[in-house]
């Protein structure tokens, strides 16, 4: 199986963008991240940067990708943060989340710690995505409000946990490997994305796409038309499995 992929960042309505994104692959190994900043005055571009740059470089030296080795590497990521944060006064409210994909041979685990989302998709429906660490989220969890309330609930910016935040770290690994098909695709993204493209629209622009690119254009061109004023920056990576024969 061939993995294809493509990105997409902006700063959105804001006069500077906070999120940073990287991929990393060598040989049958890989990971893409996300990650979006938050602390004002830099500090959330410095934060997001720090976050996809200490977690490549831990997830490089993983051997083998488990359940525990990615944990690690999340822990490593919130330590490396917080280590910047002592080291740099004026940016010691930074933090950032993050949402990470992460593959070896034809298994793949994904983990995350915030509002930053994976949605996996076999057969062009969604069949699994990540769980806010939010206020809403937890709204959501005891039935206070639907799924789709948080998108536009007055405290969905509210996180219970990120990258370099204080207390404790809430880091959420897929606990079994997942082994992927030929035909699967995953999106990682920002709130500043999930915001504007609900579920059902993130299946059709799939369905209509040739390409990785072509479903982050479709699911851009969205956000252009439906995001206001001084809208939040949007970032996301998608990623494809295809099969051998499609390549040639």
């Amino acid at each position: 199986m061939r993995w294809i992929s493509a990105a997409r960042s902006s700063a959105g309505g804001r006069s500077q963008n906070e999120d940073s994104l990287l991929e990393w692959v060598r040989d049958r190994k890989g990971c893409y991240v996300v990650a979006d900043g938050m602390g004002g005055h830099c500090g959330g571009e410095v934060a997001s940067s720090i976050v996809t740059t200490a977690f490549t470089t831990a997830f490089a030296a993983v051997e083998p990708l488990s359940h525990a080795s990615l944990t690690k590497v999340l822990l490593h990521t919130h330590d490396e943060v917080r280590r910047a944060q002592h080291e740099m006064h004026t940016l010691s409210q930074m933090s950032s989340t993050v949402v990470a994909l992460c593959r070896q041979d034809e298994n793949v685990l994904w983990g995350h710690v915030g509002d930053s989302r994976l949605y996996h998709l076999r057969e062009g429906r969604i069949i699994e995505h990540t769980r806010d660490h939010s206020v809403c989220q937890s709204l959501v969890d005891r039935g206070e409000i639907m799924l789709q309330d948080i998108r536009f609930h007055e405290d969905r910016s509210q996180l219970l946990s990120g990258i370099g935040m204080m207390g404790e770290l809430r880091e959420e690994v897929l606990h079994k490997s997942c082994a992927v098909q030929p035909g699967d695709a995953f999106l990682l993204c920002t709130d500043g994305w999930w915001e504007y493209v609900i579920e059902p629209e993130i299946e059709v622009d799939y369905m209509k796409s040739q390409t990785p690119s072509e479903w982050l254009s479709r699911m851009e061109d969205r956000i252009v038309r439906q995001a206001q004023a001084g809208h939040d920056n949007y970032s996301a990576i998608a990623v494809w499995v295809e099969s051998e024969s499609e390549c040639e």
